[in-house]
C-alpha cells in the first residue's frame, strides 16, 4: 500500500482529515481548526490550547487563586487582547510562579499562556480573540464566528454576554485624557456582534478596575476628607490626593490580618534599616499602583465631575448627553458619527445628583421651583468651557437629563470656514454688507448644526465702532467689540432682583443698539424679543433651533401671531450637519406670496443660493431692493460693494488672515481707512499675521 506524502490538514489532498477546511496557529501553541459538519451550522470552529500536565494542574489552580484579586478588567477589544499577549507578566507574578513551579521551560511557557488567557485576556474566549480572521460574532446557545472564508462556524464556548461583546469589538482609536496627572484611556470601537443594538460605533472610558470592597473604601475615604474639609483646600487636587493616599494606605494595611502583619513587618525592617541592622524592605506594604487606582476615584469624585469627569474633559468630544434608561452618549467633534453610546450609566438618583452637581458648579441651585437651568461650567485644571442644559425629574417623563456642549477652544473664523468649504464667500460678503447697514440676519439649523459657531464667525464683520448688545443667557457668544454689552435674564425669589425677558426687551428699547445678538431663539419669550427688534428697524443677528426655514417661519408666526415679522429678515442662512461636517447649505429670505383667493399674503421662502450652485450674487435678489431703499443707494452700487467685499473675503482666505484678533484688526482698519489699509498690506503682506 502506497501512503501519500504528508500534507497540511487543511489541504484538499489530506486524506487523513477529509473534513478539515482550515487550520492556523493563531499564537504560539494555539491552533484553530475549521471543520465541515452536518447540521444547522455548516462549519465547526475548534481550538487546541497548550496542555497542562496533570502534576502541574494544582500549581496552576494555586496561581489562579493567588492572582484573582489582582485581575485587571478584560480588554475592551480584540486588539487589546493581542497587545496584552505581547507584554510579559509582571515581575512579581513571575517570581510567584517560579516559587510555585520548578519545571521545564516548555511547561513554564504553558503556565504563562493560561495565566495570560485568564487574567489578561478573555478567559476561554482568548484563542478566538487572537484569531484575526474572525470578522463577526453571533450569539446563541454557543458562540458562532464568521471568518473570512467560513460562516457561520459554531464553537463549543458558552460565554457571558460581556465577554462576547469584547470578543466582537474592533478598536478604531485609543487616546488618553489627562485628569490631575492621571492618564485615563478612552477607546472608540466597533461592535461586530450580530443581533445586538443598532449602534456599531461605541465609546468607552477605561477607568482603573475596582476590586470587591473598593467602592466602600472610596466612599469612606471621601466622607472622612469632607469631614475635615476645613483643614485643607478640597478644590486642590494635590492636597486631596495626598490626604487620600494616606487614608487609603492606612485602611489597606488594616484590611486583613495578613496585610496588617506584612505592613508591620515592613515598618520594623525600615526601623532596623535606619540603624544599619537590616536591609530595607524591597516592596512597599501597599503597591503604589493600587493606591493610584483608589486615589483616582477619590480625586475624581471630589475635584472632578464624578462619573462624567473624563468625557467632559475629552477635547475630541463635542457634546455629552445623559438620561435615565438611555445611558450616556457622546458626539465626537470630528463628525465620525452623530452619537456614540458609552459604558457609563446612571440610575435616576445618581443622575439627579450629577445634574445638581453641574448646576451648582455653574452657580445655580436646582429645586422644585427651578427644575431646569442652562449654566456655563469651566472644569478645574482645564481651559474648557461647557454649556450645560440641565433638568430634574419634574421636567421630563423619563427622569432627570443633562446635555453638555463643549465650546471649541479656538472657534473657527469666517476665513477658516470658507477655506474648509463650510461657508461660501458670498454669504460672508452679504452678511458683512448687512452688518454695516443695520441689516437683519437669522441662522437656522438643528441642534448641533454649528449655528453659534457661525454666529461667532460673523460678529467680527460688525463695524468696530458699533455697539453689539447680546440679549439673554448666551454664554457661548464671543463678541470682539470692547463696547459690547450683555443683557441677561435672572431668576430670583425676590421680584425686585428678578430680570425677565420683558425687562431685557425694555432695556433694549431704551438703548436701541445698532445690532442685537440673539443666540438660540427657542420659545415665545425670545421669539417676541426678536419680533420687537425687527419691528424697531434695528440690526439683528440671531440663531434659531429649527430644522428648516419653513419650520422657523411657522414657529415664529405662532409665537408672534404676525406673519409680517418673518418678512423683516433680510437674509436667512441654513446650516446643517452633513457627512460629519457642519455647512451652510442655503441662503435666502422670506417674501410675500398671495393665497389662492388673493385675499392675504403669506411668507414664502425664496432661495438665493444653495450648495452646488454657482457663487452667490446680489444681482436680482430681493435683498438688493431692500438695501437700496434703506441706504438710498442704487442696486448697481450695492452690487459693486458686494463684489468688493467678496474679493476681500477671498483675500483673507488666500493670505490666511484667520486668527480672531488679527481678523478683527484688519476689518477695523479697513472700515476706518480702506485705502491706507490696502496700501499697508500691499507692502507688508504679514501685517495682520
Amino acid at each position: 500500500m502506497e501512503v501519500p506524502a504528508p500534507v497540511a490538514p487543511d489541504d484538499p489532498e489530506a486524506w487523513y482529515a477529509p473534513d478539515v477546511r482550515a487550520q492556523t496557529e493563531v499564537s504560539p501553541g494555539v491552533v484553530a481548526t475549521v471543520r465541515a459538519q452536518a447540521g444547522d451550522a455548516p462549519f465547526a470552529y475548534e481550538v487546541r490550547e497548550p496542555s497542562i500536565p496533570d502534576d502541574v494542574r494544582d500549581t496552576l489552580d494555586e496561581l489562579h487563586d493567588r492572582f484573582a484579586a489582582a485581575r485587571r478588567a478584560p480588554p475592551r477589544t480584540t486588539t487589546g487582547v493581542r497587545e496584552r499577549f505581547t507584554e510579559p507578566l509582571p515581575a512579581s507574578w513571575r517570581e510567584r510562579r517560579d516559587r510555585a513551579h520548578d519545571g521545564s521551560p516548555a511547561t513554564t511557557r504553558r503556565l504563562d499562556y493560561h495565566l495570560r488567557a485568564t487574567h489578561r485576556g478573555l478567559g476561554e474566549l482568548t484563542p478566538l480573540a487572537l484569531d484575526d480572521r474572525i470578522g463577526t460574532v453571533d450569539t446563541g446557545e454557543t458562540v458562532a464566528v464568521h471568518t473570512e472564508r467560513f460562516a457561520p462556524a459554531l464553537t463549543e464556548f458558552e460565554a457571558a454576554p460581556d465577554r462576547v461583546a469584547r470578543l466582537a469589538s474592533e478598536r478604531r482609536s485609543r487616546e488618553t485624557v489627562d485628569f490631575c496627572g492621571y492618564e485615563i484611556p478612552v477607546v472608540r470601537y466597533r461592535d461586530r456582534t450580530l443581533g445586538t443594538d443598532g449602534f456599531t460605533l461605541k465609546y468607552a472610558v477605561d477607568e482603573p478596575p475596582l476590586r470587591p470592597g473598593d467602592r466602600d473604601r472610596i466612599d469612606r475615604c471621601r466622607r472622612r476628607l469632607l469631614a475635615t474639609a476645613d483643614e485643607f483646600d478640597t478644590d486642590d487636587p494635590d492636597a486631596v490626593e495626598t490626604k487620600a493616599r494616606r487614608l487609603l494606605r492606612d485602611e489597606l494595611t488594616a484590611a486583613t490580618p495578613s496585610a496588617w502583619l506584612a505592613a508591620s513587618r515592613a515598618r520594623v525592617r525600615r526601623l532596623l534599616a535606619d540603624c544599619d541592622l537590616a536591609a530595607p524592605p524591597v516592596e512597599p506594604a501597599v503597591a503604589p499602583d493600587r493606591l493610584d487606582d483608589l486615589s483616582y476615584y477619590v480625586v475624581r469624585d471630589l475635584v472632578g465631575e464624578g462619573r462624567l469627569t473624563i468625557p467632559l474633559r475629552d477635547e475630541r468630544l463635542d457634546a455629552v448627553e445623559a438620561s435615565v434608561g438611555s445611558g450616556v452618549t457622546v458626539r465626537p467633534r470630528d463628525g465620525a458619527a452623530r452619537r456614540l453610546p458609552t459604558n457609563i450609566e446612571f440610575d435616576a438618583d445618581s443622575l439627579r445628583e450629577q445634574v445638581r452637581r453641574l448646576a451648582a458648579a455653574g452657580g445655580t441651585d436646582l429645586s422644585a421651583q427651578t427644575p431646569t437651568a442652562t449654566v456655563t461650567v469651566r472644569p478645574s485644571g482645564t481651559d474648557a468651557t461647557l454649556d450645560c442644559t440641565l433638568g430634574l425629574t419634574r421636567t421630563t417623563d423619563s427622569g432627570p437629563q443633562l446635555s453638555v456642549r463643549r465650546r471649541p477652544a479656538d472657534p473657527p473664523t469666517a476665513p477658516e470656514l470658507v477655506a474648509a468649504d463650510r461657508l461660501p464667500a458670498g454669504a460672508v460678503a452679504l452678511c458683512w454688507l448687512l452688518a454695516e447697514t443695520r441689516g437683519t440676519i437669522a441662522i437656522v439649523g438643528e441642534r448641533g448644526a454649528g449655528k453659534t459657531t457661525l454666529l461667532n464667525a460673523l460678529l467680527p464683520f460688525v463695524p468696530h465702532d458699533h455697539r453689539p448688545v447680546v440679549a439673554g443667557d448666551t454664554a457661548g457668544v464671543t463678541v470682539p467689540h470692547d463696547s459690547s454689552l450683555r443683557l441677561a435674564t435672572h431668576d430670583h425669589a425676590d421680584p425686585e432682583r428678578r430680570v425677565s425677558v420683558t425687562d431685557v426687551g425694555a432695556e433694549l428699547t431704551a438703548i436701541d443698539p445698532s445690532i442685537t445678538v440673539l443666540d438660540d431663539v427657542d420659545g415665545p419669550g425670545r421669539g417676541g424679543l426678536l419680533a420687537e427688534r425687527l419691528a424697531a428697524g434695528a440690526g439683528v443677528l440671531a440663531t434659531v433651533d429649527e430644522a428648516d426655514p419653513n419650520a422657523f417661519a411657522r414657529q415664529l408666526v405662532e409665537w408672534t401671531d404676525s406673519p409680517e415679522t418673518i418678512r423683516r429678515l433680510d437674509a436667512v442662512l441654513v446650516t446643517r450637519h452633513i457627512d460629519g461636517e457642519r455647512r451652510v447649505t442655503a441662503v435666502g429670505r422670506f417674501t410675500d406670496a398671495a393665497t389662492e383667493d388673493g385675499s392675504a399674503a403669506t411668507p414664502a421662502w425664496t432661495e438665493h443660493w444653495s450648495r452646488g450652485d454657482d457663487a452667490l450674487s446680489l444681482d436680482g435678489t430681493t435683498v438688493a431692493g431692500r438695501l437700496a431703499v434703506r441706504t438710498d443707494q442704487s442696486t448697481a452700487a450695492l452690487a459693486a460693494e458686494f463684489d468688493r467685499k467678496r474679493r476681500y473675503v477671498e483675500y483673507l482666505v488666500d493670505e490666511e488672515i484667520d486668527q480672531a484678533a488679527e481678523l478683527f484688526g484688519f476689518l477695523a482698519d479697513l472700515y476706518t481707512d480702506e485705502t491706507g489699509t490696502v496700501e499697508r498690506v500691499s507692502h507688508r503682506r504679514d501685517a495682520y499675521k
